[in-house]
């Protein structure tokens, strides 16, 4: 585990991150206010992982947050990807909820958006038959019945991910595989 000298992370006024890289290339960020905090970080990700990568330790003086409106968590101001917390700031979102929150606002025009038991996916277009590198679950053959009548029979369907539960009301499902 790679210790990091006191005098670099040591401020209180600073709030510290962290980008953690584990042997299978999942990728995390951590935040803390205290060396001590972020070497607990360190030490637990060792004990899970046993081997990782520290990418980035910086710091950003008075360092400030603000509160998601949907979810509740706490976001760290950064000068990292500055328009995207400009606008995450702006909307009073975390990453996670504006993604959804864009589908939302897509879907409401996007016949191609798919809701299936609470999971989020989107139709494109087919790519040429044969070059199915770049489709959605590359080139599987997927039938999807809407609640509509539709039927649409897609070899580039990709999915967004589980909705989460506060967000469940704005996407009801909205068809079934076929």
């Amino acid at each position: 585990m790679q210790h990091f000298d006191a005098d670099i992370l040591a401020d209180i006024n600073k709030a510290f991150y962290f980008v953690f890289v584990s042997d299978t290339g999942k990728q995390i960020i951590y935040f803390g206010k205290t060396v001590e905090e972020l070497e607990k970080h360190m030490k637990e990700l060792y004990e899970e992982h046993r081997f990782f990568t520290i990418h980035a330790v910086t710091s950003t003086v008075n360092a400030e947050f603000f509160i998601c409106r949907k979810c509740g968590n706490k976001l760290f101001k950064s000068t990292y990807a500055q328009k995207i917390m400009q606008e995450l700031e702006k909307l009073d979102l975390c990453f996670s909820c504006k993604h959804w929150f864009d589908w939302c606002n897509r879907d409401k025009t996007d016949t191609n958006s798919v809701v299936i038991n609470g999971n989020h996916y989107h139709i494109s277009q087919d790519a040429v038959r044969g070059d199915m590198s770049f489709s959605g679950f590359s080139g599987r053959e997927f039938t999807i019945k809407f609640n509509d009548g539709r039927t649409i029979v897609t070899h580039n369907m990709w999915h967004q991910g589980d909705i989460p539960d506060i967000f469940l009301k704005d996407f009801p499902d909205n068809a079934v595989f076929g």
